[in-house]
C-alpha cells in the first residue's frame, strides 16, 4: 500500500522531534527522552491495535482530543495497566508531541489548542511504605550472587541504596562518571532539571560497583557507555527501564516478606530510596541539610515532606540542623555507611573518626 503525502509527513516529523527537536527544546537528559518516546510508541501501538492506522494512512485527525481521551482509557484497562500518575505522564509527553505537530501546519494548529484541554487523571496521595534497615538486610540477602544477573541486581541495589538517588539516574548514569578509586568515591548524576550532582559511595558499595562494571563491561568500557544496560542489544547503549527494575526488586521483596514483615511485599525502587535517607535522618542523626542536597532537593521543606517523619522526628531534626548552625560549621559532615561488611552490613553506621 503507497502511503499518502500526509502519513509520509508525519512520520518524518516524529523522527525530527525525537532525535532533534526534545532533546534541544525539552531535556538533555537520556531518562526524560526515552520516557517521551515510549509514550508515543504507546500511543501508536493504541493506534494499530484499536484504530487499524498504520504509517500508509496516518493523518493528523488521528491526534485529535476524542482519540486521546480513548487512549486514556486503553491505558488503563488495556494490558499495560497504568496507575492515574502514569497515565498523566503518558498523556503530558504526547501533549509535548501534538504542540509541536501543531506549530508545523497551520491547518494543524487547533490539534495543539485541544490538547491543552486533555484534563488529568486524580491522582490519591499515598503515604510511602517503609522498609526499615533489618527489613533491608533481610532483602539483600534474597538475592543470589552465584548468577550473573543476580550481580547485576545487587550492583544496582546497593549503589541505589546507598546514595539514596532516583533510580532513573542510575539508570542514565554512564562509565564516564563513575569515579570509584581513592578515598572518597561517588557517581555523578544528572537529575530533575538536567541539574547535576555528586552521589558519594562508601567503600564496600564502590567495589561492588566496580566489581560490576569489569565482570560486564571489560577492562576497557566505553566512557558514553550506560552502567546499567539492557541485555536485550548492544553493551551499554540501551537503558534499562524504570518498569523491569522495580519488577525484580518486588521479585526480592515477595520473598523476603515471607520471613520478614517489615519489607513491603511491593516494594519499588523509589520506596528504597526514601528509606534511605529516612534511616540516615531518624536512625544516624545525619544532619537534614546534608541529606536534603544527597536526594537532590533544593528546599530542606521539600525534604521533610518526602521522608516519613513524624512531628518529634521534624522537630529534632529541625533542633540538630540549627545546633549546627549557632556552632558556625560551615562544613556538613558526610557520614557513608558499609566500610568492610557483607551485604547486610550497608544498614550498619561505620565508626566515626575520632
Amino acid at each position: 500500500m503507497k502511503s499518502n503525502k500526509e502519513a509520509l509527513k508525519i512520520t518524518g516529523l516524529i523522527s525530527l522531534y525525537l532525535e532533534d527537536w526534545a532533546p534541544k527544546k525539552i531535556s538533555e537528559n537520556q531518562g526524560t527522552l526515552d520516557n517521551h518516546r515510549y509514550a508515543l510508541g504507546l500511543y501508536f501501538e493504541f493506534l494499530e491495535t484499536e484504530k487499524g492506522v498504520s504509517t500508509h494512512n496516518l493523518s493528523h485527525k488521528h491526534f485529535e482530543s476524542p482519540i486521546i481521551e480513548e487512549w486514556k482509557i486503553w491505558l488503563q484497562q488495556g494490558k499495560h495497566k497504568c496507575g492515574p500518575a502514569t497515565v498523566n505522564n503518558r498523556i503530558s509527553s504526547l501533549r509535548a508531541f501534538v504542540s509541536y505537530l501543531g506549530n508545523q501546519d497551520i491547518a494543524w494548529i487547533y490539534l495543539r489548542e485541544k490538547a491543552r484541554d486533555i484534563s488529568a487523571l486524580k491522582v490519591p496521595k499515598r503515604h510511602v511504605s517503609g522498609i526499615s534497615e533489618h527489613g533491608v538486610e533481610v532483602l539483600f540477602s534474597q538475592i543470589d550472587l552465584s548468577t550473573q544477573i543476580g550481580r547485576r541486581d545487587a550492583a544496582l541495589f546497593i549503589t541505589q541504596y546507598d546514595t539514596a538517588c532516583r533510580i532513573s539516574e542510575l539508570l542514565t548514569l554512564t562509565i564516564g562518571h563513575t569515579y570509584l578509586e581513592g578515598e572518597h568515591p561517588y557517581i555523578w548524576v544528572n537529575g530533575k532539571g538536567n541539574k547535576n550532582r555528586p552521589c558519594h559511595l562508601n567503600r564496600r558499595s564502590a567495589d561492588h560497583l566496580s566489581r560490576y562494571i569489569a565482570e560486564f563491561h571489560g577492562p576497557h568500557p566505553g566512557s558514553k557507555d550506560l552502567v546499567f544496560f539492557s541485555p536485550f542489544a548492544e553493551k551499554g547503549t540501551r537503558r534499562l527501564t524504570t518498569d523491569a527494575v522495580d519488577k525484580r526488586l518486588t521479585g526480592y521483596a515477595l520473598k523476603a516478606n515471607q520471613s520478614c514483615s517489615e519489607v513491603p511485599a511491593d516494594l519499588t525502587s523509589h520506596q528504597l530510596r526514601h528509606a534511605r535517607a529516612t534511616h540516615l535522618v531518624v536512625n544516624h542523626q545525619i544532619n537534614i541539610l546534608a541529606i536534603s542536597k544527597m536526594l537532590g532537593h533544593e528546599q530542606i521543606e521539600t525534604t521533610m515532606r518526602y521522608l516519613d517523619f513524624t512531628a518529634e522526628d521534624k522537630a529534632r531534626a529541625f533542633a540538630a540542623l540549627d545546633a549546627k548552625q549557632v556552632d558556625n560549621k560551615a562544613k556538613i559532615e558526610k557520614r557513608w555507611l558499609n566500610n568492610d561488611g557483607s551485604l547486610k552490613e550497608l544498614c550498619r553506621p561505620r565508626a566515626r573518626k575520632n
